[in-house]
């Protein structure tokens, strides 16, 4: 057996509260029950293998794991795949027009690559959950320096470049510190509790699911950007057939508001700067002006 998690949610046949537990191994999930001062398998959730405990985090209601077919989360009887979302080549921020510009006004640096998230990423990947703002961290040896980060509550995928990024487990505060060829995760000390540099790219997004042109009328960043020392800087981004992009407009503050933008079928924003210590950003707000045809 890999790892055992408590259950806290009720299971296909309505048992619930008799003490089942999760039990994660080699030849996939089981509920387990007792019964006669044993703990028997009571039924199987899924036969995809669990490698390691390092593989298995238990987050507030659920549990999620890194499978061979990818991140898994279960949920009472249910295991649902989550990895989905991560398939296919990442757009790398660097191919962006004038990033190097924005980014050197910004005073940080941005990933230059991305690896192959499934075949690279993932098999030697660790799992943690961050209590605090309901996220998943996912970092691998393979690839120090980058992680990959699921909100559980936006149900979305998105890839960060750590330094040292802080995450809440079990009540304590844990860093995970990239030094060499390594992504160490430890407890946090006061000479971690620095700014960290933050470059955020979104995904591509539109003014509905027609895909129809419209332009943008402000773009607002959302989450705890404020303290001295804090600094976050804005760009937008338009496209018309999500290969080529044009820098529409640049702010030094969390806030755009352009006089007049090209309308466009789909839009990215990126947010650089610096954060301090327990800042974060956590969405945007974006109000579209009149569409057009």
């Amino acid at each position: 057996m890999t790892s055992l998690h408590a259950n806290t949610r009720r299971t296909a046949d309505g048992l619930f509260g008799d003490g089942q537990y999760y039990a994660f191994t080699t030849r996939g999930v089981w509920v387990m029950r007792l019964s006669g001062g044993k703990w028997n398998a009571q039924q199987s959730i899924t036969r995809t293998a669990v490698a390691g405990a390092s593989h298995v985090a238990a987050t507030t209601d659920s549990v999620a794991f890194i499978s061979r077919q990818g991140v898994m989360i279960v949920e009472g009887s249910k295991a649902t795949l989550l990895s989905h979302g991560i398939s296919g080549k990442p757009i790398c921020p660097s191919s962006l027009p004038h990033l190097v510009e924005i980014l050197s006004t910004a005073g940080t640096q941005s990933q230059s690559s991305y690896p192959d998230w499934y075949k690279t990423f993932l098999p030697a990947a660790n799992i943690h959950y961050e209590e605090r703002h309901h996220r998943l961290w996912l970092f691998s040896d393979s690839t120090p320096g980058l992680a990959l980060v699921y909100s559980l509550r936006a149900k979305t995928w998105a890839a960060a470049t750590v330094g040292c990024t802080v995450f809440c487990h079990d009540g304590e505060l844990w860093g995970v510190e990239t030094s060499g060829d390594t992504a160490t995760v430890c407890r946090l000390t006061s000479d971690l509790r620095k700014r960290q540099a933050v470059v955020m790219c979104s995904r591509p997004f539109t003014a509905d699911s027609r895909h129809k042109l419209a332009s943008i009328h402000s773009v607002t960043l959302r989450g705890l950007l404020g303290g001295r020392g804090s600094r976050t800087a804005l760009a937008l981004y338009g496209s018309n057939d999500l290969y080529h992009w044009q820098l529409i407009a640049t702010s030094q503050g969390p806030w755009i508001q352009p006089a007049a933008t090209p309308t466009c079928r789909w839009w990215r924003i990126m947010a650089a700067g610096h954060l301090l210590p327990g800042g974060s950003i956590e969405g945007a707000t974006i109000i579209f002006r009149s569409r057009g045809r």
